[in-house]
């Protein structure tokens, strides 16, 4: 309950003034609460930017002395994914179907990156209830704060006062908490008034 104490004088803050306690001058500076601009896309010659975001991407990495990186080979990107996902390496096996279903889908289009190939993982039913309490972490907070907290699922935020504490107190309430099923949802109401039928009939006509 404590997580959800803090979370109403949160709220409560956000709502009188929006200056949260925990946010300095700098922190209140910080680009996630200016207001929204629209801003002109770098031009560049390079062909590596394959979006309006790889462009500043790429004009942050030049302005800094740095080029982008090549791209992952399939044997990394398999890596990677399992080691994200399950905290282990990939199995001979599983690199192998990787391997032969990004060759295929990168012959029927470059642009994919062998996602069919990730079904072989099969790990996608062991962390998809994760994943939803994840989404409905993000939900509520965006919602009621205003405010992302998804970095703190694996660190404390870096400029929001939302710790990795609150962020897995609000977590352990929403895995503890059970959906009902359809036939036990809350009944809004069951009469039809005179004027839902007159419409009705005039829909029919």
């Amino acid at each position: 309950m404590r997580a959800w104490h803090r979370l109403l004088r949160v709220l409560e803050y956000s709502r009188c003034q929006f200056e949260l306690p925990a946010l300095g001058q700098a922190e209140e500076a910080h680009w996630a609460f200016e207001p929204v601009v629209d801003l002109s896309v770098p031009v560049s010659s390079s062909a590596w930017p394959r979006s309006p975001i790889d462009a500043f991407v790429l004009r942050e990495l030049q302005t800094n002395g740095m080029s982008p990186s090549p791209p992952a080979k399939p044997g990394e990107l398999i890596r990677r994914v399992t080691i994200e996902l399950t905290g282990l390496p990939p199995t001979f096996a599983e690199a192998r179907a990787f391997q032969l279903e990004y060759n295929s889908d990168a012959r029927q289009d470059p642009g994919l990156y062998g996602c069919a190939g990730l079904s072989h993982l099969r790990c996608a039913l062991q962390f998809f209830p994760h994943e939803i309490i994840d989404d409905r972490i993000d939900v509520v907070t965006r919602g009621f704060l205003g405010l992302t907290t998804a970095c703190a699922r694996c660190h404390d935020h870096k400029y929001d006062p939302i710790p990795i504490e609150d962020y897995y107190s609000l977590y352990g309430v929403f895995a503890n908490s059970r959906e009902p099923s359809p036939d036990r949802w809350p009944v809004i109401g069951t009469k039809t008034g005179a004027e839902d039928v007159a419409i009705q009939k005039k829909l029919t006509e």
